[in-house]
């Protein structure tokens, strides 16, 4: 199975190394969200082939970075296969500044173009901004995830023109699940956990795999297609990804 979004990094010791050692067939779009877990992440893709590491700052932390974080980031994606990200837009209140964000923004697509990676994008009401910018950007030319999409279907429609893949997070309600999975291409569907800040709903030693393997039925069942039939849908779209993450 892939799993498309988590933030290994944040699990607790020692489930984090169970997480990774024991995921049997799981490969993890691992992303981090700060200069602060670069290093860490990096870690783990180095010890975990399963792992493949995404690198960049997440809207909550833009404000916390310091002058020179994007040449760093830089020369790490263009040091190793990796993908770009977690970055994005979110106006909440735990989010830095907009315009602060919206640079970032521009700088981690201008960088995953440049050094030919995959971007991870997170999005919570700003919409028409992220729509501009990917626009900009030239999002034809990028292969970008926008995660856990809980925005309107206008938008949705939008994304899909330009060419984004979109994810089936644990923590969306089914009547969400249902709607993606109508919506959303089957060529650019993944699915993902954004373990461990998934619904609180879940519990117990065994909380991924068992929300993992939850998602996976469910999509498959919706879509009339024996479960293992849908992960080899999926897993051949996430290769999309590390493809690209792993070009020269």
């Amino acid at each position: 199975m892939l799993d498309a979004h988590i933030h290994v990094q944040d699990v607790d010791e020692p489930q984090r190394q169970e997480l990774v050692n024991d995921a049997g067939a799981v490969r993890f779009f691992c992303n981090a969200t700060s200069p602060a877990d670069w290093d860490a992440v990096a870690a783990l893709a180095d010890a975990h082939t399963n792992v493949v590491p995404f690198f960049g700052v997440h809207p909550w932390f833009v404000d916390g970075c310091e002058d020179g974080w994007d040449a760093r980031l830089e020369t790490l994606i263009a040091s190793r296969p990796c993908g770009v990200g977690e970055t994005g837009l979110d106006k909440t209140d735990r989010a830095g500044d907009f315009c602060r964000q919206k640079e970032f923004l521009r700088t981690h697509l201008m960088l995953a173009k440049k050094c030919n990676r995959p971007v991870t994008i997170h999005c919570v009401r700003a919409w028409g901004t992220l729509i501009d910018i990917l626009e900009k950007a030239g999002a034809a030319e990028l292969t970008f995830l926008v995660h856990w999409f809980a925005g309107p279907a206008d938008v949705l429609g939008k994304l899909i023109r330009l060419g984004a893949y979109i994810s089936v997070c644990v923590s969306h309600s089914d009547e969400q699940k249902m709607q993606l999975l109508d919506t959303v291409p089957p060529e650019k569907l993944l699915i993902e956990s954004d373990y461990p800040y998934f619904s609180k709903r879940y519990t117990g030693s065994t909380v991924h795999a068992d929300a993992l393997a939850g998602v996976y039925a469910f999509c498959a069942h919706h879509c009339s297609l024996p479960e293992d039939v849908f992960k080899q849908r999926i897993a051949g779209n996430g290769s999309v990804f590390t493809d690209r993450a792993a070009a020269r």
